[in-house]
């Protein structure tokens, strides 16, 4: 039996004193980053999965992409989470960088990379771990894609996996 991984974000209550009589208290969340893959079809499609997001109550379509596990790197969680959410697996990937998205309290480091798949992925692919739906998509498409994981398209266009949209 395989032990469960821990990876979800750790919530911390933490007391800060400022004086004798003075308490305060916030709430800390420690997280280690997370890895998005883009993967790339030979004719240009992408694959997107559709995930529940409890942030928003409602099913969207967004990139492979998870935690890094302690002890783990950045590139490892890219291919982990490509195999676990789609059942492929990414030979070579490009690094294309690094977002941050910075709220009150919390602040999220995710590492960005591309892969490029070949015919046998079509066969290959289905959803898994925790993606309800797994399908490639013409990026042609992407701006009229009903439940699009907002940011997404503006992401992929700025990384130059997808033109400016029409």
């Amino acid at each position: 039996m395989t032990k469960p991984r821990t990876h979800a974000p750790k919530l911390f209550i933490a007391g800060q004193w400022t004086d004798a009589q003075s308490k305060a208290t916030r709430e800390i969340v420690h997280h280690n980053g997370s890895a998005v893959i883009i993967p790339v079809f030979s004719d240009g499609r992408i694959l997107m999965e559709r995930q529940y997001r409890f942030a928003a109550g409602k099913k969207l379509w967004e990139l492979p992409a998870g935690s890094i596990d302690k002890g783990e790197t950045a590139f490892a969680t890219a291919k982990r989470e490509l195999a676990e959410e789609t059942g492929l697996v990414a030979s070579e990937l490009t690094y294309l960088g690094m977002v941050e998205r910075i709220g009150d309290g919390w602040h999220f480091v995710i590492h960005d990379f591309l892969t490029h798949v070949d015919a046998g992925a079509r066969t290959a692919l289905r959803a898994g771990d925790d993606a309800a739906e797994a399908h490639w998509v013409r990026t042609d498409q992407l701006a009229t894609q009903p439940g699009l994981v907002p940011g997404l398209l503006d992401f992929l266009v700025d990384h130059g996996v997808v033109d400016g949209c029409p």
